[in-house]
């Protein structure tokens, strides 16, 4: 059983891999070659930074490694 599709829902598709295309054309590879390696570039380049932008939003000041002797130091300062 093949699925048929509309003149619409075919529209909707070519210009969904319109820039897709374009990258084929111009790296002279097909469509589904410059896919894979569009994803595979997305999630090497992306996901580490999703992550470093999650570990700075959920790091507070004053909570990390050596945060206890920064706060003696800045007690005594304010004591003398």
């Amino acid at each position: 059983m093949t699925a048929r599709i509309g003149p619409k829902e075919r529209q909707k598709v070519v210009a969904d891999l319109g820039p897709v295309r374009c990258l084929a054309l111009l790296i002279g590879a097909n469509n589904e070659r410059v896919m894979r390696w569009f994803i595979l570039a997305v999630a090497l380049l992306l996901d580490p930074a999703a992550v470093l932008l999650l570990l700075a939003a959920t790091r507070r000041p004053g909570h990390g490694i050596g945060a206890s002797s920064r706060f003696e130091a800045s007690k005594q300062l304010r004591q003398a």
